[in-house]
């Protein structure tokens, strides 16, 4: 065994050992299963996070910028999300830990690093989606209850908490919602958009129930622009101002009768299609600047992902470069 593999096993162990086993948090699913990307902020690393919540979930790490092909590790045992930080390429982890069924804990990794061990940043029940906020303060959702067999079950009492120096403040206005995704961080707060499956249409304003949005301890809730959403859009994920965002949609495509779906491109008062983008589509990831963003991709939901990298430029809405990348054989155009 050479020494670059002697350390990267190393860092291995150490990144394991403070993330030892618990039950899974989510049922196994092999064929199809859905991936998990987060760009860094730089656009220069991507990692990919797939066999989620079970027994022997993976990290994929990939430098943009190099020729090196996809490094693969062993993440911590029923690892349930992934996100980087602000700056540089700190990954923060969600994973089970030793305990009570929903035992979890919110750990801190530089991806750069595998020899470098991770650092616990939270210990709590049922914590995940993670995003930094501010240096040092990371917004989970999580159950406020201890772990248990009976805590926040099927998604019942979860809450967004602001986590900081190891304690938690959770947003009281979003006891018991529904059990959201990741959502887009501005200064202010968070928000989500809705698709037709989550939201309830309004006779004084029928694209006001599409956002959700919530304000920081003391920060009145942020605006979105709900006019660019109708009946076929769904998810949208965007920049620290809300300004570069991806929104999913339904096209009017089938492929053997399974639904495809596209992207539209929002650059402030602009929005534009990305026409050669369709398919079945995971959750996407901007990267906070808007220049860069990654979507995880497949023909239909059973068939494997590969990503697809975006690279934009301020002032533009289409995207500058994209880059199609398979896990076992890139292509870019």
């Amino acid at each position: 065994m050479n020494c670059k593999k002697a350390l990267l096993l190393t860092g291995l162990c150490l990144l394991l050992m403070a993330c030892d086993i618990g039950k899974p948090l989510f049922p196994t699913r092999e064929k199809g299963a859905p991936i998990e990307p987060t760009i860094s902020s730089d656009g220069k690393m991507v990692v990919v996070l797939d066999r989620t919540g079970q027994e022997t979930p993976r990290l994929r790490i990939k430098w943009l910028d190099r020729e090196d092909p996809w490094l693969e590790m062993a993440a911590p045992k029923y690892a349930s999300s992934i996100r980087f930080g602000l700056t540089g390429y700190n990954l923060l982890l969600t994973h089970a830990r030793p305990g009570p069924q929903g035992a979890s804990q919110l750990s801190r990794w530089d991806a750069s690093n595998p020899t470098k061990p991770s650092e616990i940043l939270f210990e709590g029940t049922r914590v995940a989606f993670p995003v930094e906020v501010k240096p040092g303060q990371v917004l989970v959702r999580m159950c406020p209850q201890p772990p248990s067999e009976k805590a926040c079950v099927r998604g019942h009492g979860l809450v967004w908490a602001l986590i900081e120096n190891g304690q938690a403040t959770p947003i009281k206005e979003t006891l018991g919602m529904y059990p959201l995704g990741s959502p887009n961080v501005v200064e202010n707060g968070f928000f989500w958009t809705l698709d037709s499956s989550l939201s309830a249409p309004s006779i004084d304003n029928p694209s006001a129930s599409k956002i959700l949005s919530y304000g920081f301890p003391g920060k009145e809730a942020p605006q979105f622009d709900a006019s660019i959403l109708d009946s076929k859009t769904g998810s949208t994920v965007c920049d620290r101002k809300a300004r570069r965002c991806l929104l999913k949609y339904l096209t009017d495509e089938r492929v053997n009768g399974n639904y495809v779906y596209g992207f539209k491109v929002l650059d402030g008062a602009n929005t534009c299609v990305l026409s050669n983008i369709k398919g079945w589509q995971d959750t996407s990831s901007v990267t906070p600047d808007g220049r860069a963003a990654v979507i995880p991709l497949s023909r239909v939901s059973e068939e494997p992902r590969h990503i697809v990298v975006l690279g934009f430029t301020p002032g533009q809405c289409e995207p500058t470069s994209v880059q199609h990348i398979q896990f076992h054989k890139e292509t870019s155009k």
